[in-house]
C-alpha cells in the first residue's frame, strides 16, 4: 500500500512538472484533472478546473470548436493532433488528444495535451521572412549570386547567375560547379575544395579573386569572386559573388596600353620600350643570347617645323615610324623614346654584321619612301648601334647610352659629310 501511495505520489509530482496545458476530460467534456500549467495558463485555481465543461474554459466558447482533438477524437475513437491559434490564450497551441479505454475497451475520456508553439510560430515566420529579403535581395542583385554544398553541386543558383553564365536554374541547380569553371582549371578547384575539407581547423575559407569563368556557349570571360564558407546542420557549404569583370579588364588592357604607348605614331613609348626591353634582357642574360639596340634621330626636325609647319613636323615622325615598322620584325621591340629620337631592341641577331645590314636595308627603306611621298622635304636619319654581349653584359640603361653616342658621333659625320 505504501509502494501504491508513492508512486502515486511520484506521478502527480511529474503530471505538475509538465509545462504543457494537460487537462482529463470525460465523455461529457467535463474536466476531471488537470495539472499545474493548465491551471496557471488558464487563469483558474485547480478546483476551479474540475467539473466545468473544457471548451467553456480553455475556449471561451459555447461548443467545442472546429479544432477541437477532443471533439474529433469522439468521432473517429482515435488519437488527434492539430495545431490551431488559440484566442483566448493569444497564442499558437498544437492539441492532441488520446482516447482513454475502460477495461472492456470501451472510451471513457480523453487526455488532452496543449502545448505553446508560439515562439516557434515566431521563429518559423521571423526565417521566412528573412528568407523572403534574402531572395529578394539576391534575386535581384546585380552580382551573380551562387552557393555549392561541399561535394561541389550547386544548391543555389540566382537570377544574374542565369543571364551571365546561360543557364536557367532548374538547368544548373543540382549540376556540379565546373559547368562554368574552364576545363583547365577544373582539376585545381577540386583539390582546393578537398584541401580545406580535410583540415578541420580551417574554419574560414574567405577572400577576392580574378578568375576566368566559362558561359553555357563555351565561351570565357573574366569575373571578380568574392568567396566564403558557411556551415549549416554540420554540413559545409560555399557561397560565390561574381561579378563580370570583362570591361574593366578591357579599360585596364587600354589604360595599360596607353600608358606604354606614343600617341602620335603608335609605337611604345620609352616606358614601355623600357619595359619590355628589360624583360629580353631578363631572358638573353639567363640563356646566353645576343641582341642589338639601334638609336636613331630624325635628322633636320627644326627645319622641318620651321619650314613646313608643326603638322609636317609630326607627319616626318609617323613617316620614321612606318619605315621602322617596314625595316624590322614583329618580335623586335620598337619605340619613340623622345621628341624625335627612336630606339630598336633587335632580338637575337642572324648575322654577326647586324649593323651594316640593319642601316643598310633601313637607308633603303628610307630612300623608297622619299621616292613614293610627295612632301616638301626628305626624312633622313642619324644610327647608332650597341650590342649585348651576353658574357660581359651590360644594362638597357648602359646599352642605350652607347648606342646614343654612336647615333651622335653619325650625325655630326653626316653634317660634316655634307659640308
Amino acid at each position: 500500500m505504501k509502494n501504491l501511495i508513492e508512486e502515486i505520489t511520484e506521478w502527480e509530482h511529474t503530471f505538475d512538472a509538465i509545462p504543457d496545458i494537460i487537462l482529463v476530460i470525460d465523455n461529457q467534456y467535463k474536466i476531471i484533472k488537470a495539472n499545474k500549467s493548465a491551471a496557471e495558463k488558464l487563469r483558474h485555481k485547480r478546483s476551479d478546473l474540475i467539473g466545468n465543461l473544457c471548451y467553456k474554459i480553455f475556449h471561451k466558447t459555447d461548443e467545442p470548436p472546429s479544432y477541437c482533438p477532443r471533439y474529433k477524437t469522439s468521432a473517429t475513437k482515435k488519437e488527434h493532433a492539430e495545431e490551431a491559434y488559440e484566442e483566448n490564450l493569444k497564442g499558437h497551441f498544437l492539441f492532441s488528444a488520446t482516447p482513454l479505454h475502460d477495461s472492456k475497451g470501451r472510451i471513457t475520456g480523453t487526455v488532452e495535451v496543449a502545448r505553446d508553439i508560439s515562439s516557434l510560430k515566431l521563429t518559423t515566420a521571423e526565417l521566412q521572412e528573412r528568407e523572403k529579403l534574402f531572395r529578394s535581395v539576391t534575386e535581384f542583385a546585380t552580382d551573380a549570386i551562387i552557393s555549392i554544398e561541399s561535394s561541389g553541386r550547386i544548391v543555389y543558383w540566382n537570377r544574374t547567375a542565369g543571364s551571365m553564365f546561360g543557364y536557367s536554374p532548374d538547368e544548373a541547380v543540382g549540376e556540379p560547379l565546373t559547368i562554368i569553371i574552364p576545363k583547365q582549371f577544373r582539376q585545381a578547384h577540386k583539390k582546393g575544395i578537398k584541401r580545406f575539407l580535410s583540415s578541420p581547423s580551417q574554419k574560414l575559407w574567405a577572400g577576392t579573386y580574378d578568375v576566368m569563368a566559362l558561359r553555357k556557349n563555351g565561351s570565357e570571360f573574366p569575373v571578380e569572386l568574392s568567396l566564403s564558407n558557411w556551415e549549416s546542420n554540420g554540413e559545409i557549404f560555399f557561397t560565390g559573388i561574381i561579378r563580370d569583370i570583362t570591361e574593366r579588364r578591357q579599360a585596364e588592357e587600354k589604360l595599360h596600353e596607353t600608358s606604354i604607348t606614343d600617341e602620335l605614331t603608335g609605337l611604345l613609348n620609352r616606358r614601355g620600350f623600357l619595359t619590355l626591353s628589360e624583360k629580353q634582357f631578363q631572358i638573353a642574360k639567363r640563356n646566353l643570347r645576343n641582341f642589338s639596340i639601334l638609336y636613331a634621330d630624325l635628322n633636320d626636325m627644326k627645319r622641318i617645323n620651321d619650314e613646313s609647319g608643326h603638322k609636317a613636323g609630326d607627319r616626318a615622325l609617323v613617316d620614321i615610324a612606318n619605315v621602322l615598322r617596314q625595316t624590322f620584325r614583329s618580335s623586335d621591340i620598337i619605340a619613340r623614346i623622345g621628341g624625335d629620337e627612336f630606339a630598336v631592341l633587335i632580338t637575337e641577331p642572324r648575322s654577326d654584321d647586324i649593323e651594316n645590314i640593319a642601316v643598310k636595308h633601313l637607308q633603303e627603306n628610307l630612300e623608297i619612301h622619299n621616292e613614293q611621298m610627295e612632301r616638301d622635304y626628305k626624312v633622313s636619319i642619324s644610327m647608332g648601334m650597341a650590342h649585348f654581349d651576353p658574357k660581359h653584359p651590360r644594362s638597357i640603361d648602359e646599352l642605350l647610352s652607347r648606342a646614343d653616342k654612336l647615333m651622335y658621333i653619325n650625325k655630326t659625320d653626316q653634317k660634316t659629310g655634307r659640308k
